[in-house]
C-alpha cells in the first residue's frame, strides 16, 4: 500500500514539473504572436487566468496547481502589458 502512495506522490511531482514548464514556455510561445495579432485579447486572457486560479486556490485538491496558474497569470499579465 505504501509503494502504491509513493508512485502517486512521484506521478504527482512529474505532473507539476511538466504543467510548471508548460506554463513557463507558454508565456513565450503562445503569448508572443497572440500580443502582435491581439494585443486586448492577450490582456483579457489574464482575467481568465487569474479567475480559474482564484477558484483552484480556494479548492481543497488543486491548490498547488491554483499557485502555479497564479504564477502564469502574473507573467502573462507582464507580457501582455
Amino acid at each position: 500500500m505504501v509503494a502504491g502512495g509513493r508512485e502517486a506522490t512521484v506521478a504527482h511531482r512529474n505532473a507539476v514539473v511538466l504543467g510548471g514548464r508548460f506554463f513557463g514556455l507558454g508565456t513565450g510561445f503562445f503569448q508572443a504572436p497572440l500580443v502582435r495579432q491581439a494585443p486586448w485579447l492577450a490582456l483579457v486572457g489574464t482575467v481568465g487566468w487569474l479567475s480559474l486560479a482564484r477558484q483552484w486556490l480556494a479548492d481543497r485538491r488543486r491548490p498547488l496547481w491554483g499557485s502555479l496558474i497564479w504564477g502564469f497569470g502574473l507573467a502573462w499579465l507582464c507580457g501582455s502589458l
